[in-house]
């Protein structure tokens, strides 16, 4: 009997152990449930459960109902809304030119504060508003997110009319890393204000700025201002019909195989930039022929210099194809300066291809070399008209030299399409 008892406790004790060992690892390995929310705002009616026979009519509806990795798939329609987005999910829309954010001129149409999100495939339109005394200015506005993907959408601020001390962005980047803003169409209707198309402000690095058409803003691009905004990536972009291309601040970051064409003033400004990358652009057809407007423009102090300009197509711009201003020891090399021409408006010695201004220092010199100039005059060196300002009193002519210009245009193939 004894005997008998001991065998059953034995028992016990092993099953106790078996399953002790075995249950929190089910537990652990359990997956997470991924769901899909759906929003359709013909569902007038309800009910309303986020499912696919009785979808959310709001959009809002169906982000409060996700977790963390959720999926909101939006129905073709127009919704009159303004996102918060504090999860982490995706946010797509059934087709990006029926599936219609509007917020009315109310305000942001959507905020993202939450990392990893995705949204994609939506028209969002029309920003500004006062709300609870602050003026909203961004269609797309993203606060200190990381990994956060904006993919191919439609977005069209509309006429947005604010005071002149502030500004508003299309898509506004505040304290964000790691970053995609990819392949989207940004506009608007009427470019009075103080508007950017894309903004990178607040500390924002290591983000991706690729393939996306900007046209209609003060700036078709803009880095800087608040804190120290590098490492990011503008490549593959269209930047047009602007009055600058892209105004970027601070440094260490590049714009390469990008098209800036048609932009009022300037196309590529860098502004007290420094340790920039501007490479395998197409910059073309920009400036109206007034001081200062020019393809490229390194301007700005002692700060602005070191700044890399290689393989870039720089052709018909008016007057002035490159051009630096208080800007030092960038390295300006293997460009094709083609016919870029002034014919009034500007002083005389700003037509042309290129320009410099130094100010107190014969040794502060751009290096220009091997670069293919259209009215090079064969195997000699190419002079560059520059001018040299003395103890900020008065200015010289001066010189500058590509000793070793190329002989033929180098072969710069389009950036994007």
């Amino acid at each position: 009997m004894k005997r008998s008892f001991e065998k059953k406790s034995l028992a016990v004790v092993i099953i106790v152990l078996f399953f002790g060992s075995i249950i929190p690892s089910m537990v652990a390995e359990r997956p997470v449930l991924i769901e899909t929310i759906y929003v359709d705002d013909d569902n007038t009616d309800g009910p309303w459960d986020g499912t696919q026979d009785h979808p959310y009519q709001r959009i809002q509806d169906g982000v409060d109902a996700t977790g963390n990795g959720d999926t909101v798939f939006v129905y073709s329609g127009i919704y009159y809304e303004n996102l918060v987005v504090d999860k982490s999910i995706i946010l797509q829309g059934e087709d990006k030119n029926t599936t219609i954010l509007d917020a009315q001129k109310d305000g942001t149409p959507i905020r993202i504060i939450a990392d990893e999100c995705l949204i994609s495939d939506f028209t969002i339109l029309n920003c500004e508003g006062l709300i609870n005394q602050d003026w909203e200015d961004a269609v797309v506005k993203i606060d200190k997110c990381n990994n956060v993907i904006i993919k191919d959408n439609i977005l069209n601020a509309g006429d947005v009319q604010l005071p002149t001390y502030l500004h508003y962005s299309a898509i506004e980047l505040n304290g964000c890393t790691h970053c995609e803003i990819i392949n989207n169409y940004i506009t608007q209707d009427k470019p009075e204000t103080f508007t950017i198309g894309i903004a990178l402000h607040d500390n924002s690095s290591n983000n991706i700025i690729l393939g996306n058409n900007v046209s209609q803003f003060n700036f078709g691009f803009h880095v800087g201002w608040n804190g120290n905004n590098r490492d990011n990536t503008i490549s593959e972009n269209h930047f047009h019909h602007n009055c600058f291309g892209t105004y970027v601040e601070n440094g260490y970051n590049e714009i390469i195989n990008n098209i800036v064409e048609y932009n009022t003033e300037v196309g590529i400004n860098i502004q007290n930039g420094y340790h920039y990358t501007i490479s395998g652009n197409i910059v073309q057809f920009n400036g109206a022929g007034k001081k200062f407007h020019c393809g490229i423009e390194l301007m700005g102090d002692l700060s602005n210099n070191n700044n890399y300009v290689s393989d870039n197509l720089i052709f018909k711009n008016n007057p002035t194809g490159l051009q630096t201003e208080y800007s030092y020891r960038n390295v300006i090399t293997r460009n094709n300066f083609i016919d870029n021409y002034g014919e009034s408006g500007a002083p005389e010695r700003y037509w042309g291809n290129a320009y410099v201004h130094i100010q107190d220092g014969f040794f502060k010199k751009d290096n220009f070399r091997n670069n293919y100039w259209s009215d090079s005059l064969g195997i000699f060196p190419k002079m560059i008209p520059s001018s040299l300002e003395i103890m900020k009193v008065f200015t010289i002519e001066w010189i500058n030299f590509d000793w070793h210009p190329a002989q033929k245009p180098y072969d710069i193939s389009m950036g994007v399409q």
